[in-house]
């Protein structure tokens, strides 16, 4: 089963960061973004270079996107002040957050993937409500609205990661369950998935 699992990291630095994110990558993690709001581009140079080089073909950058090629990252995330693609990038792979099923169907044509939030009640954002009903986002993946390209966000953990992959999601991106207990949660998730959805 191709269901993506992607971890986004704290908005803020903290101790031993680079090597829970490592950690993470040494487990299985195929992908995971660097989001850092407000961070100085010394701030982001130091978090990618203290990464081992080998991992830094599975980081996607939220800012200072000119670091991706500089770095040979995998790609950039856009957030919703972005209508398009910055020029030069087209080679990278590009993301977008959406909250939206009228956004993520638009920007998933334009996009390698979309971000779809909050599937979920949020778990590190508080007050950060569900925006959807899984059952019409069904309907949206099999009348086409939404393509095969839209990861879900917001509020998931190892109780809700299976409904996710019975509504037609591509993958999952998490952030506040995972930062609990981060290669502990990723390894449940994983197991989940492979428990449930094995070839």
């Amino acid at each position: 089963m191709d269901f993506l699992l992607t971890i986004i990291t704290l908005p803020d630095f903290f101790d031993g960061e680079t090597d829970c994110i490592e950690r993470l990558f040494d487990t299985g993690l195929e992908s995971l973004h660097l989001r850092k709001p407000g961070c100085s581009e010394r701030q982001m140079r130091n978090l990618i270079e203290a990464i081992e080089p080998q991992y830094r073909r599975r980081l996607i950058i939220h800012s200072h996107f000119h670091l991706a090629d500089e770095y040979g990252l995998n790609g950039i995330h856009l957030n919703s002040s972005y209508d398009g693609i910055p020029k030069g990038f087209g080679k990278m792979t590009v993301g977008r957050s959406c909250h939206s099923v009228s956004e993520a169907s638009h920007y998933g044509r334009i996009c390698d993937y979309v971000f779809l939030s909050p599937v979920f009640d949020s778990i590190s954002k508080q007050g950060y409500r569900s925006a959807f009903s899984l059952p019409e986002l069904s309907g949206a993946f099999k009348n086409g609205t939404l393509g095969g390209n839209v990861i879900a966000l917001g509020g998931i953990n190892g109780d809700n990661i299976i409904r996710l992959v019975e509504t037609g999601f591509a993958g999952a991106a998490m952030l506040g369950y995972i930062w609990e207990n981060p290669v502990g949660n990723f390894l449940k998730i994983k197991n989940l998935l492979q428990q449930n959805f094995q070839k």
